[in-house]
């Protein structure tokens, strides 16, 4: 059974979670999100891993896409989450401003076609799921809490890709179960193949 995006039409803002088995299907599911949002004339925003984001630009390109014209519109903004977080992490915390700042300038840039007409912005992030695989769990919390609230401010649709892992002790249980209650919706793993 396919979970996807849910109607694109629809102007209210969602934040999911989706659980992932391993790095093919958090590209497959990212791809798939990207496509649908691009289809409806959305503007999508990849934050992922070099690997992921070259896996979901060769999906796209596959589909049809043509991702230099789309990224020249502003359409289709893929960044390296490593590089994108040394922006606005300082000494493993964040620094709130400096994310702030980043979002905007993107989201401002990304939510405007070029004929000046406003679009919806679509987001497939893992700036939380490489925090938490790297064991930082607090700031992969704040970056959820962070997320979150932008994506309210700026009316965003926004897919975590975390991939599954076993959770060990209380204070990782507590800390995932902080980071689903952030989210609109959870989709467990692979519940998208």
């Amino acid at each position: 059974m396919f979970v996807g995006p849910p109607d694109l039409s629809e102007r209210r803002t969602f934040h999911e979670l989706q659980i992932y088995s391993n790095d093919a299907s958090v590209v497959d599911g990212f791809a798939s999100f990207a496509a649908g949002g691009l289809n409806a004339g959305n503007a999508v925003l990849v934050l992922a891993t070099d690997a992921r984001r070259q896996g979901v630009d060769q999906k796209l390109q596959t589909r049809g896409f043509d991702l230099g014209a789309v990224a020249k519109s502003g359409g289709y903004i893929s960044m390296d989450v490593s590089e994108t977080l040394s922006w606005f992490m300082i000494e493993n915390r964040l620094d709130t401003e400096r994310f702030v700042r980043l979002v905007d300038s993107v989201i401002e840039r990304a939510g405007k076609a070029p004929n000046g007409v406003a679009r919806r912005v679509l987001v497939c992030a893992e700036c939380a799921p490489f925090l938490w695989a790297r064991g930082k769990l607090e700031a992969a919390l704040r970056m959820e809490e962070l997320w979150d609230a932008v994506a309210h401010k700026f009316g965003l649709n926004t897919l975590c890709g975390y991939v599954a892992r076993k959770l060990h002790g209380r204070e990782e249980n507590r800390i995932m179960q902080a980071i689903c209650a952030l989210h609109s919706r959870v989709i467990p793993c692979d519940a998208s193949l």
